[in-house]
């Protein structure tokens, strides 16, 4: 599905970077998480953690989390271990 996706975006804009991997310019969001942040601005990206497990969350920090085990599907986010990180991330703010 990626590759669909950056393909569809190509059409329109045209770009003949890699096609569908983490250096696309034109991939998901979902697939790839945030691209061209400053290192600064990086933390350390790690996995979707199961519902009890703790996350070491930095103010000010942009993390990317594989979440396969959790998430099937682009709709498939109303779960306990996503709810999980989201709180954690609302406690440091």
């Amino acid at each position: 599905m990626e590759v669909i996706f950056a393909i569809a975006n190509r059409i329109v804009s045209q770009n003949a970077e890699a096609l569908g991997d983490a250096t696309d310019r034109f991939g998901g969001i979902g697939r790839d998480g945030v691209l061209h942040v400053l290192l600064t601005e990086k933390g350390t990206d790690g996995a979707l953690l199961p519902v009890t497990g703790p996350y070491a969350f930095q103010r000010g920090k942009i993390v990317k989390l594989l979440a396969d085990n959790y998430i099937k599907n682009q709709c498939d986010v109303t779960n306990l271990e996503v709810a999980n990180a989201v709180a954690q991330v609302i406690l440091i703010l």
